[in-house]
């Protein structure tokens, strides 16, 4: 009997009996260097609902070690979001619950979560956290977001990028692909998808790119237009890139890294007419990974260069090897 129907057909109230749906995954990752997907796990529980939970009470439990679901049903409301994480406010001490969005922290066990969810579909955006799994001595981290694919076809193919959480920013790449057979996945974050934030500078956004044979693609140029109240004539971009040696994520797991100021001088361009920062490389490696965009206040001599709508200066970047780049000397496209 499908108790979750139950209500439906006879008026009755919820019975104390009732039914879950459930969803299974099969579980890949990305092997950077074979530039494959490879089966890790198979029959993962994502998600149990039913009519009167989003989330099942027996996944909610400490029994539960598959992770924390990753989908909702449809027709979740911010009103069920919020009434959801209602429930949790006794496992945290800082707790603040919005209708698409919730952050919780537990400052004993440094135990968080943090969700924005897509009312519209019942998906979240974005979910990351850290939670104590049963058999282990301590806590686990997680971060789970939508990543978009895009197919590339021989040519340039010039893409306007969408992030879901960050509206005040404009993004745009220009992909170089040698043939088909290839597909660019991007997300664009507003916070930090591996659980530490950056170093030093002031933060633009978080992104985790990939390519998915990077012998079909010859060169990559990236475009973000910053709001009015930043100006590319007064600061000097700087780019991290999260280091790991087994691609896990995690603050145990890795580090940021950015080149030494000077490095990769004619890789970045700024444009003054749109305000817009302009990262132009070739790609010679596997793409895959996370970074960071940020900026410092800049403090050297502006170089124009005239007469073209965007002048593209080679500069070999190994993604792989974790190379990323530190303005020196700013060229401005005027």
């Amino acid at each position: 009997i499908n108790e979750t129907l139950r209500e439906l057909f006879t008026g009755d109230p919820m019975s104390p009996i009732e039914m879950f749906s459930e969803v299974y995954a099969d579980i890949y990752y990305w092997d950077m260097m074979s530039e494959t997907w490879i089966l890790k796990d198979t029959s993962n529980l994502v998600a149990a609902a039913n009519n009167y939970w989003p989330f099942a009470p027996y996944y909610m439990s400490m029994e539960n070690t598959d992770g924390p679901p990753l989908l909702y049903p449809m027709g979740t409301t911010g009103f069920d979001f919020q009434s959801l994480y209602f429930m949790f406010q006794n496992m945290f001490d800082n707790i603040t619950i919005g209708h698409d969005r919730t952050e919780a922290y537990n400052s004993s066990s440094g135990d968080f979560d943090i969700t924005f969810l897509d009312v519209a579909s019942g998906v979240p955006f974005f979910k990351m956290g850290k939670r104590a799994i049963p058999g282990n001595m301590g806590s686990e981290f997680y971060s789970f977001y939508r990543k978009i694919k895009v197919p590339l076809n021989p040519g340039n193919n010039h893409l306007t990028l969408v992030s879901d959480l960050i509206p005040d920013l404009g993004f745009s790449a220009d992909i170089a692909a040698l043939s088909g057979g290839v597909d660019f996945l991007f997300a664009i974050l507003p916070v930090s998808p591996v659980g530490e934030d950056i170093p030093d500078g002031n933060l633009l956004f978080y992104s985790d790119v990939m390519i998915t044979d990077h012998s079909k693609v010859s060169q990559i140029s990236m475009s973000v237009t910053l709001p009015t109240s930043i100006s590319v004539d007064l600061i000097d971009l700087i780019l991290y890139r999260w280091a790991n040696s087994t691609y896990e994520y995690g603050g145990e797991f890795g580090y940021w890294e950015s080149l030494p100021e000077g490095d990769m001088n004619d890789s970045v361009f700024y444009d003054a007419n749109t305000n817009s920062i302009i990262l132009v490389f070739e790609v010679n490696d596997p793409v895959a990974g996370v970074f960071a965009w940020a900026y410092s206040l800049s403090s050297e001599d502006v170089a124009e260069i005239s007469g073209y709508d965007l002048l593209i200066i080679l500069g070999l970047i190994g993604l792989a090897s974790g190379i990323v780049i530190y303005r020196r000397r700013k060229l401005m496209l005027k």
